[in-house]
């Protein structure tokens, strides 16, 4: 028989993209930040305003490249006349902020209800929406260059060999599946598979758990907060 799709296409589309919606944006109202984060981001306040412009392209930077913060905290030190611990603590702080709000894609007035739970000064919430706003879709850019992306689930045909007997063993009946998976991986779009009929059943009922699961509250609280 000619491959045919099978009629659980719209099952199995819902499990694969159920794994692939981790990377979707799922907004949050309110940004909440941890009391590590938080206490790095009261060193701001040994901070002059007419410099946390320059803090924020580190933390730019700092998003973009990881790695040990001291690498763009040592020369900042000397340019700006400030102690490095403190910088970097300014700067960890302002990439756990700037990053975890372009994650969850918050609006203005959303990042400004966050930070004003910071207690920070009138002029520091002011400069920090704006600093937000100017490298937001930068920052956003650069999570998605960082992110982890899976193929997608595209189409699913399949033909059914059935060996019926052989040489030596009459009246035997050994179905086969032979199935061709296509997804949108531009190197490698279809991978083919041969598979006995119980083990294409373990593979159903994985998938089944899995939709399953997917539908349940815990994974949903999940999803809000993976992207």
């Amino acid at each position: 028989r000619a491959l045919q799709s099978p009629r659980s296409n719209s099952d199995f589309r819902a499990a694969t993209q159920g794994v692939s919606s981790l990377g979707r944006v799922h907004k949050m109202p309110l940004l909440f930040v941890d009391d590590r984060h938080k206490s790095d981001l009261q060193a701001l306040a040994q901070i002059p305003p007419s410099i946390l412009g320059e803090f924020a392209k580190i933390s730019v930077e700092f998003i973009r490249g990881g790695g040990n913060p001291k690498t763009f905290t040592s020369g900042a030190a000397k340019k700006l006349n400030v102690p490095v611990e403190t910088i970097q603590r300014c700067v960890e702080g302002l990439a756990f902020l700037f990053g975890e709000a372009a994650k969850r894609a918050l609006s203005e007035v959303d990042f400004v209800d966050s930070v004003m739970l910071l207690s920070f000064p009138a002029l520091t919430q002011t400069q920090l929406k704006e600093l937000y706003l100017e490298h937001r879709k930068e920052i956003r850019a650069i999570l998605e260059d960082l992110s982890f992306q899976l193929p997608h689930y595209k189409n699913l045909r399949w033909r059914l060999d059935v060996k019926l007997a052989s040489r030596t063993i009459h009246k035997q009946v050994t179905p086969v599946y032979l199935l061709k998976l296509e997804t949108t991986d531009p190197e490698n779009p279809a991978h083919w598979m041969q598979i006995e009929y119980n083990d294409l059943q373990q593979v159903t009922s994985q998938l089944e758990r899995a939709l399953r699961e997917a539908k349940s509250l815990h994974v949903r609280r999940v999803l809000r907060n993976i992207k």
